[in-house]
């Protein structure tokens, strides 16, 4: 078997709904697996299969992704995976808040890079940005503080 032949079933297991394929040619014997991905929220976020249970929300966290953190009405945002953190979609566009900014509903905070998947993190209701937690290029893990801000209400 060749790596001709190789990078043929791995763009086989690409492009199928299989998550494993296994392959015995003489003494050579090939096994590929893919991770499967969920979306959790309403934007489109990846996360690991193996990581998976990490996706239910913790008592101490609501379902909007914020803790709160002190008695000054501030809440930290946590990040809903592990990966690199970066505050703009390039490093020549701005980045997609800053220290001040009141944010919508749905608008982009940040991308987050998880095996190789840039995943937009947007906000989950209205803010206001007091605080910026992460550096840009920086690796987060699941449930680490990203921004501490103050949320928005309506009446």
């Amino acid at each position: 078997m060749d790596i001709s032949q190789i990078e043929k079933l791995v763009k086989i297991l690409e492009d199928s709904s299989l998550t494993e394929l296994a392959v015995k040619d003489g003494k050579i014997e090939i096994t590929l697996k893919k991770e499967k991905t969920f979306v959790l929220n309403s934007n489109i976020e990846g996360i690991s299969a193996a990581s998976s249970s990490n996706s239910a929300v913790s008592s101490s966290q609501s379902a909007d992704n914020c803790v709160n953190h002190s008695e000054d009405g501030t809440e930290l945002y946590l990040s809903p995976m592990v990966g690199i953190f970066y505050p703009s979609a390039s490093e020549e566009s701005n980045h997609y808040v800053k220290v001040g900014d009141t944010i919508k509903k749905g608008q982009p905070l940040c991308i987050i890079e998880a095996m190789k998947m840039m995943n937009e993190i947007s906000s989950d209701f209205d803010m206001q940005i007091v605080e910026i937690l992460a550096g840009s290029e920086e690796k987060v893990e699941y449930d680490q503080p990203l921004f501490k801000i103050k949320k928005i209400f309506h009446e």
